[in-house]
């Protein structure tokens, strides 16, 4: 019973104890985050930092917060709660099925119209759902054309800024209709046998696309092994091209992008009609809808699912849509990328931050030449805690620390990481993190970390941001 006893208290004064030793006061945690900055992976680099209580309504602590310095994708808590405020996280992103006449006999005399509103996230089996329901309408003939109109976003479709400033070089087309990412699956496997041409596949539900296998399986090192492929869009054919040198028994996964994604779309329903018995007589082409039309169906998103996409897993493709939407519907149609960008800077302006703390230029953080001031970010996100159903759609779309997201895998040392929500950014010269911090007293601190123009790999920035992040957790008003 002693011992019992003896244990107890040992291990009720372990657990006192232990809870002291990690946490800190503010002094203590400043001195040890301006120590931090001193790293040698931080020489010669560009820094800002902003950390403030929500409950308390006090700066914690600020270095540099005026610099503006490259975002990258914390950009996106900008679009995002633009899109919240403004829309409304009720707004619904449509894509309209629509035609000249309505269903009668199992024919449609003229034409379909399928108009887009920017959603990035309908898929392949979207269309084949939309496609199951007009067949229980009865739908078997359509008599005329399937018409796509595009039109409620420019016809820019991309951003050639980008090719140069995003190192993975990737680029995607921004469209009014877009389908399955705007881009084109083709998977390619190689035997084991020598001066033997891969297997193809291409699972994109288009009839008539003509593959041009050009490629070789050769026994050679890795640094000789070059695949080309192109897709050329003309007329009603797809054109795929692939040509070079495969190392056998290989598996490659590649995503071609869409230069046309409206007419892919198109083309996409068209198969999928005709696979579930719903002919087409006429063509896939784009137009505009008529001023008399007849609706047949309604696809919609919500938009708080798609800022939980955009957010948690940085999706640049849908960012930049959600920008078009906001130029579109705060400025005008179409929607551009600098009407979005403009749109954002306008509720910036609401929320009483001077044009001096940002430069923006699209809404995914691609461009290096966004720049954003700490001071900015911290107090969109500080705004965001003042109404409850923002915060609750916003603060629900950040990346919880060691569990899900881009921060799955980042600060799953710390005591409670659930307690740490964050949008993180990376380019090749940007390393930058943000969002908020529930401590062990249940006080709400609003953090923003950029760190610019290092020498030192990512890895090293990360941790540093990470050993911030974790200093402020142990945040404690009873040292």
């Amino acid at each position: 019973m002693i011992i019992k006893k003896s244990f107890i208290i040992f291990f009720i004064f372990f657990l006192f104890f232990q809870d002291i030793s990690i946490s800190k006061g503010k002094e203590e945690i400043v001195n040890e985050i301006k120590k931090i900055f001193e790293n040698k992976h931080l020489k010669h680099s560009e820094f800002s930092i902003r950390v403030l209580s929500k409950d308390k309504k006090e700066i914690i602590i600020s270095l540099n917060e005026s610099m503006k310095l490259i975002p990258a994708s914390t950009i996106k808590i900008l679009t995002t709660s633009a899109a919240i405020y403004k829309l409304g996280p009720s707004f619904l992103i449509r894509t309209r099925f629509l035609s000249d006449n309505p269903i009668n006999n199992g024919k449609i005399k003229g034409n379909v119209y399928i108009k887009g509103y920017g959603n990035p996230l309908l898929s392949s089996n979207d269309l084949k759902s939309i496609a199951e329901y007009l067949y229980k309408l009865g739908l078997r003939t359509i008599e005329g054309n399937i018409i796509l109109d595009d039109s409620y976003f420019e016809n820019k479709l991309f951003r050639k800024d980008w090719i140069d400033e995003n190192e993975n070089n990737e680029e995607n087309a921004i469209s009014a209709l877009s389908l399955n990412n705007n881009s084109f699956p083709v998977l390619i496997h190689s035997s084991s046998k020598i001066n033997t041409k891969p297997e193809i596949t291409i699972n994109n539900n288009i009839s008539d696309v003509k593959v041009i296998n050009n490629l070789k399986v050769k026994k050679v090192n890795k640094r000789k092994e070059k695949i080309n492929i192109t897709l050329k869009e003309k007329n009603d054919e797809y054109l795929l091209s692939i040509t070079g040198i495969m190392r056998p028994g290989r598996i490659k996964y590649y995503s071609i992008s869409i230069k046309e994604p409206a007419i892919y779309l198109g083309k996409c329903f068209k198969t999928i009609l005709q696979d579930i018995g719903i002919s087409l007589k006429g063509k896939v082409v784009k137009g505009l809808l008529p001023t008399k039309y007849n609706e047949i169906y309604v696809h919609s998103i919500k938009i708080d699912s798609l800022i939980k996409v955009i957010n948690k897993h940085s999706n640049n493709f849908c960012a930049d849509h959600l920008l078009k939407i906001l130029g579109a519907e705060l400025i005008s149609v179409p929607g551009t990328s600098k009407n979005g960008a403009n749109a954002i800077q306008n509720f910036l302006k609401e929320n009483g931050i001077d044009s001096s703390h940002y430069n923006i230029y699209d809404g995914s953080g691609l461009s290096k030449k966004n720049k954003l001031s700490t001071y900015c970010i911290s107090q969109i996100l500080y705004n965001n805690t003042l109404n409850n159903d923002v915060f609750n759609v916003f603060s629900n779309s950040l990346s919880i620390a060691g569990i899900d997201g881009t921060l799955k895998h980042r600060m799953n040392e710390l005591t409670n990481p659930q307690n740490v929500r964050g949008k993180s950014g990376t380019l090749s010269n940007a390393c930058t993190l943000a969002g908020y911090i529930n401590t062990s007293e249940n006080e709400l601190l609003i953090y923003a970390i950029f760190i610019n123009n290092f020498k030192s790999n990512q890895y090293e920035i990360r941790k540093i941001q990470d050993k911030i992040v974790s200093l402020l957790s142990e945040f404690s008003r009873n040292n």
